[in-house]
């Protein structure tokens, strides 16, 4: 796609819209100019310029687009204002609408600039990972990534400290040893973590460690149990990784503590552990009896030698040849280096890598030596993309590269590989997003992306008041992060509309969740569909959401305003001005509501700029307290869930504010094109991006908002596939 189509692509766009019969000029004058003149010259004019804005000398300036969101979003005119008719709005905004798209496709088209990014923890973790076939947390190590517009994988925060490259030199002589592991036998040893010491387990009485497998070998796995109290027959569980490896039955009553052992080969490297209490079906056991099962440890003895199990499966995916030669180490480093450098490599940088390992004091070492350098060299570390002049699309490869670490946080797989050496990835983008959605590799997008749109990672660190919420514990977290994460999942792959991330007839529960939303005829610790009641549906009503925009004691209509004007809106308020005094909030619920504490609060000037959004909004999720249960009273005082979206668009309860967000999902699909394509380029949105974001979030309410319309509109987006070089 040169820029010629694409500018042809945008004016065409624009031809076919058809915004109004009559001709634009013509428009202007019977409808927008009249609707200007009443409602905002008051304020905007050249005698009064409020935001350094006069309406009326607008024409052929991109102020239009600023006039646009506010009139849109409902936050022009301001309440106090006279408000236009409904039929006097919706023709002014028809052709703002308009001007926008003329103004967008006249203008140069501009796809950004994306630095050299570096791989943050979870990307280096996984490439690690698909590159040499171990799982190995060495990044765990590492300092924590900062984020940017949101976002852990934005490039210009993405900085390498002198500490962080230690941690680098340390983690590849780590992965080097573990994949080369040494000719000397292990010793043998055995590790025991006790059920105080490992971190609670969703499944009742369950227990979850992460052990380091140090080599290639068999260990013996044992997990011991206890049955506190309770008739009936039990059944303890073994899983490596999630696969099913043992089950034992284990005596009811006051009997001794029963082993469930086993012995088997592990690859070396980083593996979860867990035990789950099942019945005689092999199927989890009810949440009812959690206080008759405990889990006293899981131990882990070994390494046992096993000659029959030959070269570990890491170790055979890098040594591609069996001769301790010359020859050999360029075989090696020709297999290595394309797939860890994301791209077509020289003979030259070849022979360099296979000549350190003639630098080794054996063959093995020298290959331990080659691929410490290859782990720590910029074009593994970095995600570089070559500058030019202008602006270029970007090749095949780096296309490849983008799109795995958008949707897989990880390096491009053999398939996107073949295809960019053929060519042929642009010609297949559409089969390769269905192809990688449809891999478990996609997980990470769900873990990553949602992760951090929803900040469902902030649920790890929630901490509600024992005292005030009891019922609050590891495994309604686990349940709540799981049901948010589930219904995320389910849109993306059954390619759902967005809107129903708003306001949805169903949601994603266990025994446990459901018993906390009041659900009934949920049995077991699995996740699954069930249908929502009227108070449950779309994001706004889930848990996670609900209790990370709390307060440890109580809720907070400031937080969860706020988190809805971020994520679903698009329109965060500014930061709060220093000196402003806290609530205070000792008396909530028992002398005054927290409504009424939250009024005199922005009878403070300085405080009303903010609130006045943040609380209107905030007020609508009342009825859920500070972990998402539903309530009708705050303490003595009933709750008043009534509040107002920009635009002073009314609502009484928080099931009317989720249909009003569906009925007009405009403002939130753009919210969620910018989120999504912030996360897919690894840079902020700029002014520049904004005929991106209108063409992808037109593009998607086109194709009844279908999560496919909206990937598919990035990936094939300008900013996307092409880049903007250095100044000439």
């Amino acid at each position: 796609m040169d820029l010629t189509m694409i500018r042809l692509a945008l004016v065409l766009f624009v031809a076919a819209a058809g915004w109004a019969a009559e001709p634009h000029e013509t428009a202007y004058a019977q409808s927008v100019e009249p609707f200007l003149k009443r409602y905002c010259a008051a304020c905007h004019s050249s005698a009064n310029k409020t935001a350094g804005l006069d309406v009326m000398a607008l024409r052929g300036t991109d102020r239009w687009y600023d006039v646009l969101e506010k009139t849109r979003g409902g936050e022009m005119p301001p309440v106090g204002m006279p408000r236009p008719k409904a039929d006097e709005l919706a023709a002014a905004t028809r052709w703002m609408e308009a001007q926008v798209e003329r103004m967008l496709a006249a203008s140069t088209p501009d796809p950004g600039r994306v630095t050299a990014r570096r791989l943050n923890k979870v990307e280096y973790t996984n490439t690690i990972r698909d590159l040499l076939g171990i799982t190995l947390r060495a990044a765990d190590d590492f300092p924590n990534d900062d984020s940017g517009y949101g976002f852990d994988n934005n490039g210009d925060v993405l900085s390498l400290s002198p500490v962080l490259m230690e941690k680098y030199l340390s983690a590849a002589e780590l992965i080097s040893r573990t994949v080369i592991p040494p000719a000397t036998p292990a010793k043998m040893t055995l590790h025991r973590v006790t059920s105080d010491k490992a971190k609670g387990d969703p499944s009742p009485g369950g227990m979850a460690i992460t052990h380091r497998f140090p080599y290639w070998a068999e260990y013996e796995i044992e997990g011991r149990a206890a049955i506190v109290r309770g008739k009936g027959r039990f059944f303890l569980a073994l899983y490596v990784d999630g696969q099913h490896i043992q089950t034992n039955e284990v005596f009811p009553g006051d009997g001794p503590n029963r082993l469930v052992t086993v012995r088997i080969p592990v690859e070396p490297g980083d593996h979860r552990i867990r035990t789950v209490f099942v019945d005689e079906k092999n199927e989890p056991i009810s949440f009812g009896d959690t206080s008759q099962l405990v889990t006293d440890y899981i131990g882990v003895r070994g390494p046992f030698a096993n000659a029959e199990l030959g070269m570990a499966p890491a170790q055979r995916r890098l040594l591609v040849c069996a001769e301790k030669t010359t020859a050999c180490a360029e075989q090696i480093a020709a297999a290595l280096l394309p797939r860890a450098w994301r791209r077509p490599v020289t003979a030259e940088e070849t022979a360099r890598v296979a000549g350190l390992v003639s630098r080794g004091k054996s063959f093995e070492h020298g290959v331990q030596l080659a691929l410490q350098a290859v782990l720590v060299s910029p074009q593994f570390l970095f995600r570089v993309e070559r500058d030019a002049p202008g602006m270029r699309a970007i090749d095949d490869y780096e296309l490849a590269t983008r799109l795995s670490y958008f949707l897989w946080s990880s390096m491009p797989d053999a398939e996107l590989a073949r295809a960019a050496g053929e060519g042929q990835l642009r010609a297949g983008l559409d089969g390769q997003v269905k192809r990688m959605l449809a891999d478990r590799k996609a997980e990470a997008f769900v873990e990553n992306f949602a992760g951090q749109w929803l900040q469902l990672r902030n649920l790890e660190t929630a901490r509600p008041d024992p005292e005030k919420f009891p019922q609050f514990d590891d495994g309604l977290r686990d349940a709540m992060l799981q049901e948010s994460k589930r219904f995320f999942a389910h849109v993306l792959r059954e390619d759902r509309p967005v809107t129903e991330f708003l306001d949805a007839d169903y949601t994603f529960a266990n025994e446990r969740l459901a018993k906390h939303y009041g659900l009934e005829g949920v049995v077991g610790s699995a996740m699954r569909r069930v249908p929502a009641a009227a108070k449950r549906g779309g994001v706004l009503a889930q848990g996670a959401v609900l209790t990370i925009s709390s307060y440890p004691t109580r809720t907070s209509p400031v937080l969860r305003g706020k988190w809805v004007l971020e994520n679903i809106l698009g329109t965060p308020p500014p930061p709060a001005p220093a000196g402003v005094p806290p609530l205070e909030v000792s008396k909530v619920g028992v002398a005054n509501s927290l409504r009424e504490q939250l009024e005199k609060h922005r009878a403070n000037a300085n405080c009303a700029v903010c609130h006045s959004k943040m609380d209107a909004v905030g007020f609508g999720l009342e009825n859920y307290d500070a972990i998402g249960n539903w309530r009708d009273k705050d303490g003595a005082f009933p709750i008043d869930s009534a509040g107002a979206l920009p635009g002073n668009k009314r609502f009484s309860s928080p099931m009317e504010l989720r249909a009003m967000l569906k009925k007009e999902p405009g403002q939130f699909v753009r919210a969620l094109t910018e989120k999504m394509l912030t996360y897919a380029l690894g840079r902020g949105v700029e002014r520049y991006d904004r005929a991106t974001v209108l063409k992808i979030s037109n593009r998607t309410a086109a194709a009844e908002y279908r999560m496919s319309a909206l990937l598919a509109g990035i990936v094939e987006s300008l900013p996307f596939q092409y880049r903007r070089g250095v100044a000439k």
